[in-house]
């Protein structure tokens, strides 16, 4: 069978993380150049770096899962 798409790749993403105490922070993930950034939306209280601390954390574990990763494979019997 002749597979239609070849390659598949994500470019760049935004995510939201909010704290149990109202905190709120954007991610957002450029998997194809490797980078991401966290930008402030709400800060209530002094838990704000904790929660840029951790959400950093789970933007580089997700560069490390998808920088440049061919996802055609998951597509192939749609």
């Amino acid at each position: 069978m002749n597979k239609l798409i070849d390659k598949f790749y994500l470019e760049a993403e935004t995510y939201y993380a909010l704290d149990k105490d109202g905190n709120r922070v954007r991610l957002w993930i450029n998997y194809w150049d490797n980078k991401l950034g966290v930008r402030n939306l709400a800060v209530i209280n002094d838990k704000m770096m904790e929660l840029r601390k951790k959400v950093k954390a789970i933007g580089r574990n997700l560069l490390d899962k998808k920088h440049k990763v061919n996802f055609a494979y998951k597509y192939e019997n749609l």
